[in-house]
């Protein structure tokens, strides 16, 4: 797994967009990002991407 280790900013952006792109870029998973009714916003994972 690719991960950084230096917390260095990996994206800039709409927080929905580079949220989903980070969590897929640094962690290797697919993940559902939303607002809550608090209008919080939250992560789902759903899966790992497997090595094609």
């Amino acid at each position: 797994m690719r991960h950084n280790e230096e917390w260095e900013i990996v994206a800039v952006g709409d927080p929905k967009v580079t949220i989903t792109e980070s969590i897929k870029d640094v962690y290797e998973v697919e993940a559902r990002v939303g607002l809550d009714a608090d209008g919080e916003i939250y992560v789902l994972p759903k899966r790992c991407i497997e090595d094609a």
